[in-house]
Formats: structure tokens, sequence, C-alpha cells
């Protein structure tokens, strides 16, 4: 388990991940990263190409299709 405090970062806030956790993330300045929300707390998991495909998908057809979206939803 590692510990992580929550620091200001200009209007917003952050936190510092310790190398050795970046380092079995396979991640570095610039690099995405999804956090999840589990039953037991939370997953950080790194963005590779086909999850940001995915997630670009995703994220173009709620925009476009909103609407069909929500009457699917009701």
């Amino acid at each position: 388990m590692e510990k992580v405090e929550v620091q200001s970062v200009g209007d917003s806030l952050g936190v510092i991940i310790p190398q050795e956790i970046l380092e079995r993330l396979q991640v570095g300045a610039g690099d995405e990263l999804i956090l999840t929300t589990t039953p037991h707390g939370f997953q950080l998991t790194k963005v590779d190409a086909v999850s940001k495909r995915q997630l670009d998908d995703l994220t173009r057809i709620m925009q476009e299709d909103h609407e069909l979206l929500r009457a699917l939803a009701d």
C-alpha cells in the first residue's frame, strides 16, 4: 500500500505518485491514466493505444448521439 498526499496545483488539486508505482504502471510524463471505481476502492490503469481509441470513440458517440442515448436510458 502506498500513501500519497493531496497537494494544491494551481487552481486544482493533485497527487504525486511515487516513482516505484510509476515504473510498475510503466507511465511517465504526458501519459494518460484511467481512474476506475471498484467495489474495493479505486484502480489506476495506463491508457494504451486500444483503450485511447475506444475512449475517443465513446466520447464522440456521446457527443454526437446524446439525445438518442438519453432516449434509450428512459
